[in-house]
């Protein structure tokens, strides 16, 4: 809901300093500030809320072909983001830095999408084959040209042409650049990013996922709040027990919820293998009044069969398989909520034991404040990244689609 207020949290108690600096996640549907003390790199608090970009569409392909209907569409997308940040910003002050005082400044990691639209760049190399961003090298600018305080607002270099600066600041906040046995990282969003660190090489790829893992388009998804289903259980009798967050009446599933309710579905024959509701019919239900679509079902393999086919294809590439990965880490709110066993049981993650997969939070955001607080510590890594980085477009391989094909089942 673009109508509801950013949330603030505050993290530290002790005075807070009249300059700081802030860390951001521009995020294709949620956008995170963090701020930062100067002196002492710790982090203040967070403030958060939708990307007003929204309006215009769930994922990034659609406002990129908004974006293309002319220059005045681009505008709004770019106002639209920058406004974002005026929110964020007013709803912190006061609270997460003093009323009086300014953010100076502002470090940003987001995907090759969001960072053009973000600086006004023309996208169109970016929109049409073979999808270039209209740079990558990093960006800096003055923020009171948007309406912010501070001095300078800077943004990651881009990767590759969906591997973005939000892919870049998660290898930089995981280690992923530093030697170490063979690990991916899965940022799991609307676009997800996906990284293979492989004896010196960063192969990187992205997918687009779509909106289905944060419970968008899926006919009752919802954000994981009061009254959304996180799970299930199937009882004997065949009759449906829905566990909720809070204690109120289910409303809604959210994104993890959809992936650990297919999971009891399938289990107990409800969904077979291939994603069919068993019985023929055109929905399951859920609660009184909560309805699990076929088509829902449908949205969510296609989700999830783009992200498998990905970290399929990149271990092909790199000659390795599954179970040479000594750690798969996930990155975003969906990765910090998912049951691994769930996920690797319907095909989602790679099939390696369970113990392996973890949850590295909001990495994205985390590299961010690497960035803020030491900037040429990390420009020197993000040299090296670029260095050893091999971006495979999984779209143009021949094998793609028959991979992808390949991944839908449960």
């Amino acid at each position: 809901d673009l109508r509801a207020a950013p949330t603030v949290t505050r993290l530290r108690h002790t005075p807070l300093p009249n300059r700081v600096f802030a860390a951001v996640d521009l995020g294709s549907t949620s956008v995170q500030l963090r701020t930062i003390d100067p002196s002492t790199g710790d982090v203040l608090g967070e403030a958060s809320m939708l990307n007003r970009q929204v309006r215009r569409g769930h994922d990034v392909m659609t406002r990129l072909t908004y974006a293309l209907e002319g220059p005045a569409a681009r505008d709004e997308l770019t106002n639209d983001a920058r406004e974002t940040f005026r929110l964020l910003e007013e709803a912190a002050r006061g609270r997460i830095f003093p009323k009086d005082g300014e953010i100076t400044h502002w470090f940003v990691a987001a995907n090759s999408a969001m960072t053009a639209l973000l600086w006004g760049a023309d996208i169109t190399s970016l929109a049409e084959a073979p999808y270039y961003p209209p740079f990558f090298d990093e960006r800096s600018g003055s923020p009171k040209d948007w309406g912010l305080s501070g001095e300078t607002i800077t943004t990651f270099p881009l990767l590759g042409s969906f591997v973005g600066g939000d892919t870049a600041a998660a290898i930089i906040a995981t280690d992923l650049d530093k030697p170490g046995s063979s690990r991916m990282l899965i940022d799991i969003g609307t676009n997800t990013e996906i990284v293979l660190a492989h004896q010196g090489t960063l192969y990187a790829a992205s997918t687009p996922a779509g909106p289905a893992f944060e419970g968008g388009n899926i006919s009752i998804g919802m954000r994981a709040e009061a009254g959304a289903i996180v799970r299930i259980d199937v009882r004997e009798d065949g009759s449906i027990r829905p566990t909720t967050i809070g204690t109120g009446k289910p409303k809604g599933i959210c994104g993890t919820g959809l992936l650990e309710v297919l999971g009891e579905l399938v289990r107990a024959g409800i969904v077979a293998k291939d994603g069919a509701i068993a019985s023929g019919a055109d929905r399951i239900a859920l609660a009184r009044g909560v309805d699990l679509l076929q088509m829902d079902i449908r949205e969510l393999q296609l989700a999830k069969g783009a992200l498998r086919a990905a970290t399929k294809l990149l271990c092909r590439v790199a000659n390795i398989r599954d179970a040479a990965l000594s750690h798969v880490l996930l990155a975003g709110a969906f990765g910090a909520n998912l049951h691994h066993d769930v996920a690797i049981r319907l095909g989602m993650l790679p099939e390696v034991d369970p113990s392996a997969v973890h949850a590295v939070g909001n990495a994205a955001l985390d590299g961010a404040t690497l960035f803020a607080r030491d900037p040429d510590a990390v420009r020197v890594r993000l040299a090296d990244v670029r260095e050893h980085l091999s971006h495979v477009e999984l779209a143009m391989r021949d094998d793609f689609q028959d991979v992808f094909v390949s991944s839908l089942n449960f």
